[in-house]
């Protein structure tokens, strides 16, 4: 079968056709080397045959029994054992993500039942117990619950070491840091601002009535220092 990607400038293996068809026992030495098509041209049995570098452009090749190893067919080739390979490798990231995010999910319901338990163990009455439960299952519950979970787990002494438990308590970090912290920093602009700005003004009273106490020093240290002399 004739090579239609065989082309000028194209890399292969050369590969052997049977004596006495065009062949010569010159050509033996040079059977399973790398060379590069140099020319091309069309047989008497209307197909394609090359000459070659390796040898010098001194014999035709039959392009059908050559092995492509780059050129455009080749290249195309590997392009598309790339793109597989990257989407492989993208479809095994996103599992991995998604299984990542299915855990973390699991051990924020276990966690939320857990606080729950702990309320109940401590006295907490039905009504309590009720509205927490509606507040964690809130956005705003769920980012506390694993700013929670983002501090404790790396701090476990069995756990601590697995990677797997460092990568979801690092997720769990970024998801509660992007909930709460949006919430929290409005609240604080809200309702905190005031209180700051109140307290530096007092701070800014201090220092002036700080300033004219050394003033009202320094000068009667001089008066009396006038009088003295």
């Amino acid at each position: 079968m004739e090579r239609k990607d065989a082309k000028i400038g194209s890399t292969v293996i050369l590969g052997r056709h049977p004596r006495g068809e065009d062949w010569h026992s010159s050509m033996d030495q040079y059977v399973g080397k790398k060379a590069k098509i140099v020319s091309t041209t069309i047989g008497n049995n209307d197909k394609m045959i090359a000459r070659v570098d390796v040898d010098g452009g001194s014999h035709y090749w039959r392009t059908w029994n050559m092995e492509l190893v780059s050129g455009p067919a080749a290249d195309t080739k590997a392009e598309k054992g790339n793109t597989a390979m990257s989407v492989m490798e993208i479809l095994k990231d996103r599992g991995k993500k998604a299984g990542i995010r299915g855990t973390g999910r699991q051990i924020t319901r276990g966690t939320r039942a857990a606080i729950i338990s702990l309320l109940k163990s401590k006295g907490a009455d039905e009504g309590t117990l009720a509205i927490v439960a509606a507040f964690l299952e809130t956005e705003f519950g769920t980012g506390v619950v694993s700013l929670i979970l983002g501090g404790v787990l790396p701090q476990i002494p069995m756990l601590n070491q697995d990677t797997r438990v460092q990568v979801l308590a690092e997720e769990f970090q970024v998801e509660g840091l992007t909930v709460v912290g949006d919430a929290v920093l409005g609240e604080v602009m809200k309702y905190f601002t005031p209180v700051v700005v109140d307290a530096l003004r007092g701070m800014e009273r201090i220092e002036e009535e700080t300033d004219a106490a050394e003033e009202v020093e320094t000068t009667a240290t001089a008066a009396a220092a006038t009088r003295v002399a």
